[in-house]
């Protein structure tokens, strides 16, 4: 599932990249095709290479799949000025970026499971810095209506220009721009992850008590009774509710025993360590 989802998003990226310039009449729209193909090519060589050789780990699809899609994240800015050369360079630097950024979360304990803010938050500012490095001049010209007698006069054109083509100021323009993104993305988020904590707005599970009981997190009421330790020992007829949990004999009773529990329910029957055994229903004739 995830190398399709990878794939049907890659297809995606050829009409979001492409579609960008608004045009079909604009020729600059297949030298995006090829760099946005370039860089995804290189961006999962690049996760593998990371993995494979500075990490000393086997090459991982799903790793693999993060690296192609960072290699797309990061081209979609600098793709239409750069060259297919650099769009292989771009790729390349964000599939290593991802592994490394991937890991750097993971030590922090950072709930991020697929690696989202490794791949299009890390990546789209390496992305974001690329057209200030790799921009070639070639495209953009009169950018925002602005025009640079001096570039005009010295290049004959004033494109979006990067460092290694003689701008410093696009690259400090670019770098403004990820600092800007960086703090208003960071204090949205943790706004509204403060505001949509359960700990400070609306309870959504169960009290402490309840927990401590071993009552299941969703308040499932089908196993309700092999949570609650008095529930538990009344569940048999003929049985008080004094009957010991600890009676060896006895089997859990949960529609057919522990066994046929999915993982995640099975690990919610345990009391304090201690598994909640109910007693077996009798049978008639016994």
């Amino acid at each position: 599932m995830v190398v399709l989802g990878t794939f049907i998003l890659a297809f995606g990226w050829f009409g979001f990249n492409p579609g960008s310039s608004l045009a079909g009449t604009d020729l600059r729209i297949s030298y995006i095709v090829v760099n946005t193909m370039l860089a995804s090519v290189t961006g999962a060589l690049g996760a593998m290479v990371a993995l494979m050789f500075f990490k000393g780990l086997k090459p991982d699809p799903t790793m693999m799949c993060n690296g192609m899609l960072a290699g797309l994240v990061a081209i979609t800015a600098p793709v239409r000025s750069s060259t297919r050369g650099e769009g292989l360079v771009i790729g390349f630097v964000a599939g290593v970026l991802v592994v490394y950024s991937v890991f750097f979360f993971e030590a922090r304990g950072v709930d991020d499971p697929v690696g989202a803010i490794s791949v299009h938050g890390v990546n789209g500012l390496w992305g974001l810095l690329s057209v200030g490095i790799f921009a070639t001049g070639q495209y953009g010209a009169g950018w925002n209506g602005v025009v640079r007698a001096d570039m005009v006069a010295k290049y004959g054109y004033d494109g979006v220009r990067g460092l290694l083509y003689g701008d410093a100021g696009q690259l400090v323009m670019q770098t403004i721009d990820c600092v800007v993104l960086t703090i208003f993305a960071f204090t949205m988020a943790y706004v509204w992850f403060k505001l949509s904590n359960p700990d400070h707005a609306a309870p959504r599970r169960q009290g402490d008590r309840a927990r401590r009981l071993g009552r299941p997190r969703n308040g499932h009421p089908r196993l309700s009774r092999l949570h609650d330790p008095q529930q538990a020992a009344g569940a048999s007829p003929g049985r008080g509710s004094g009957w010991p949990l600890r009676a060896r004999r006895e089997r859990l009773f949960v529609h057919g025993g522990l066994s046929r529990l999915r993982p995640s329910l099975r690990r919610t029957v345990q009391i304090r360590g201690r598994i909640c055994l109910a007693p077996q229903p009798q049978r008639e004739g016994r």
